[in-house]
């Protein structure tokens, strides 16, 4: 094993332990995560899987494919975290209506 696949797989299993450890929240998110970095440890170790996985979908190197991969990742990610804002936007809009409610009432 090269210096940065040791490298890469440390950061990838302190990463996994930082999300068990404080973002965990549900069953499946916690296998989804699992999963994921278990793949990420995988293509570390052995980067010639990317290869045969680019080649097999009609990429022309495993690293391609990799970039395309985290493209449509971060794209998810930027959509959930919009929708994610919003749902915390109309649930403040309606805290701050009901506490406008309750405190006229008071007056």
């Amino acid at each position: 094993m090269t210096k940065i696949q040791i490298l890469l797989t440390i950061n990838l299993g302190i990463l996994l332990v930082l999300y068990l450890r404080f973002f965990r929240n549900r069953l499946f998110n916690m296998f989804f995560f699992i999963i994921f970095f278990a793949i990420g440890i995988a293509f570390v170790i052995n980067p010639s899987i990317t290869q045969k996985i680019a080649s097999f979908v009609g990429v022309g190197r495993g690293v391609y494919l990799i970039i395309y991969m985290l493209f449509l990742v971060f794209f998810f990610l930027f959509i959930a975290l919009f929708y994610k804002i919003r749902s915390l936007d109309k649930t403040l809009i309606e805290v701050v209506r009901m506490r406008s409610v309750q405190n006229a009432k008071k007056l």
